[in-house]
């Protein structure tokens, strides 16, 4: 990750939402009328260049198909997925939302369900910075939004976040975008492990991150891609395979939800012709935060059981029933009789024992006389 000026990849993100919004995309219904506020200027230049020369099949088609190493269908059918994930949290009753790496992410100013949400945008100094002068003719829609500057390979997210205002005793929607790959194992780690020391039970996160490459021509274009994130500053140093993330997320206390992958998502948000898995293998984990108790995740109570919690209960103990009936209270903490209790003294038997008699306690009983009366006082 770029530890010196802003990021190169969080501008480029932006770019090819921007494009997607003015419809060089397959996905349907995609708009984010953010980013094309959040470019600089030679950035709206060259998204008005691009989506001009789209209106030629073949260049749009290019484009599209992401020969170069990048496709435009990408980042709007990642963005749907954790958009989706979130408004799933949120109808939940989750109003903490964390953005972690957010770039130049326009969620604060455009989802119009965090009315009543805390947003908390985390990302290193630099990129921040950036954003937070380009934001500035947007109009947040949070009910709180704040800024939080990290260095998620130096700075500790727990404290930053503490310092921010974020509850950790409250449900918490953590949104991980396109920040995995750019972070070592142990950054990874680290971010995790503060992440659900955050995180109360029943919290989620949305986690993208990016498989190594695989023998064949989707090898190509990630190699391409590689080159293309390195060049600006930022090298893959993360890349995680499906069972190194759903480790990665356990060790840290989340257990999985889904784990999606582009052909997952075509499905879902895009037309047939759309080809987004071309470029590389990138996939979005939903986990939840585990009971700490069982080890479940936490069950959803229903609203009665809810409201019956909160009212005034009646006393009912044994305890308080025999000080009503004035009667001394016997159980738990009340002296009860002697144990063990003295052994019985049998009764006399009537005759000698019988031929057939029955052996048992009181072995002189005869077999008429069975079972024996209690002793007395009984």
């Amino acid at each position: 990750m770029r530890t010196k000026g802003p990021s190169g990849t969080a501008s480029m993100v932006t770019l090819i939402r921007a494009l997607a919004h003015g419809g060089l995309t397959h996905v349907r219904d995609f708009q984010d009328p953010t980013a094309f506020v959040l470019l600089t200027a030679r950035g709206r230049m060259l998204c008005r260049y691009l989506l001009w020369r789209a209106r030629k099949p073949g260049f749009r088609q290019s484009l599209l198909a992401g020969k170069s190493g990048l496709g435009t269908d990408l980042v709007p059918l990642r963005t749907r997925v954790l958009d989706d994930a979130w408004h799933a949290a949120q109808a939940k009753g989750t109003r903490q939302l964390v953005l972690l790496g957010a770039g130049l992410d326009g969620r604060a100013y455009r989802l119009e369900d965090i009315g009543e949400s805390n947003v908390f945008e985390v990302d290193h100094p630099a990129t921040q910075g950036l954003k937070r002068q380009r934001a500035a003719k947007l109009a947040s829609l949070a009910n709180n939004h704040l800024f939080v500057p990290v260095d998620f390979e130096r700075d500790s997210l727990s404290n930053a976040l503490e310092a921010a205002g974020q509850r950790m005793d409250l449900p918490t929607f953590w949104i991980w975008e396109g920040v995995t790959p750019y972070l070592t194992r142990r950054a990874q780690e680290v971010t995790l492990a503060a992440m659900a020391e955050r995180s109360s039970a029943g919290s989620r996160v949305a986690m993208t991150y990016t498989q190594p490459p695989a023998p064949g021509d989707k090898a190509k274009s990630m190699r391409q891609t590689m080159k293309l994130v390195r060049f600006l500053g930022e090298p893959f140093l993360g890349l995680l395979t499906r069972a190194e993330a759903e480790e990665l997320l356990r060790n840290a206390g989340f257990r999985i939800l889904e784990d999606t992958g582009v052909e997952d998502w075509r499905q879902r948000y895009a037309d047939s012709s759309s080809r987004a898995s071309v470029v590389y293998q990138q996939r979005i984990a939903v986990a939840e935060k585990a009971d700490l108790v069982s080890g479940r995740l936490p069950k959803k109570e229903s609203p009665r059981l809810v409201r019956a919690r909160a009212l005034p209960q009646p006393v009912t103990s044994s305890a308080a029933a025999a000080a009503a009936a004035g009667r001394p209270r016997r159980g738990r903490g009340a002296p009860g009789p002697p144990w063990p209790p003295a052994p019985c003294t049998p009764r006399a038997p009537s005759g000698g024992r019988r031929a057939g008699s029955r052996p048992g306690p009181w072995p002189s009983a005869p077999w008429s006389a069975w079972p024996p009366s209690p002793p007395a006082g009984r």
